[in-house]
């Protein structure tokens, strides 16, 4: 969990190829838990919501990286 914690500081690209590098050294369990609070961060960020609202409006989103 220090892990994630760690990797909730860092930008999206970043913490994606940080939860890939570490499958070498992680237990599935570990892993798993990785990706799950990764997911949440994603699932809560201001461009999640705005891809989705641009979606169902039938616009082009406007990404800000946040």
């Amino acid at each position: 969990m220090q892990r994630a914690s760690a990797l909730m500081m860092m930008g999206d690209k970043v913490s994606a190829k940080k939860a890939l590098n570490q499958t070498f050294n992680n237990t599935l369990e570990a892993q798993l838990e990785l990706e799950d609070v990764l997911q949440t961060m994603a699932g809560n960020s201001e461009d999640y919501k705005e891809g989705t609202s641009a979606f169902l409006e039938k616009r082009m989103p406007v990404f800000k990286g946040k």
